[in-house]
């Protein structure tokens, strides 16, 4: 399973270890990530950890194989779980876009 983490550094700034996530998951950290960067690293994803970049409708329709978007720290830790590309949604969002103040 491939996690990436788009902006760890707004969600880990140093003072935890990612070793528990990382024994159970091939994971790819970056501390921050543009709108740009973010096709490109969560390519092949499964589950992606964002606290400040946006995933609008049109980025998760072109993730094959997202199933989770996680936005730690603002107690919606688990957004949506997708079963068909067709069918993605991303429940608890008011402004259609997830992640960051959209």
């Amino acid at each position: 399973m491939k996690i990436v983490v788009l902006d760890a550094f707004h969600i880990n700034p140093g003072d935890l270890s990612w070793a528990q996530l990382e024994s159970v998951a091939d994971v790819h950290i970056y501390d921050q990530s543009s709108q740009e960067e973010l096709l490109q690293r969560a390519k092949g994803a499964e589950i992606i950890l964002t606290n400040k970049v946006v995933l609008d409708k049109r980025s998760i329709n072109q993730l094959a194989d997202l199933r989770c978007i996680c936005e730690p720290g603002t107690g919606r830790q688990l957004a949506g779980a997708f079963r068909k590309p067709s069918a993605r949604r991303v429940s608890g969002s008011d402004n259609g876009h997830y992640g960051g103040a959209g």
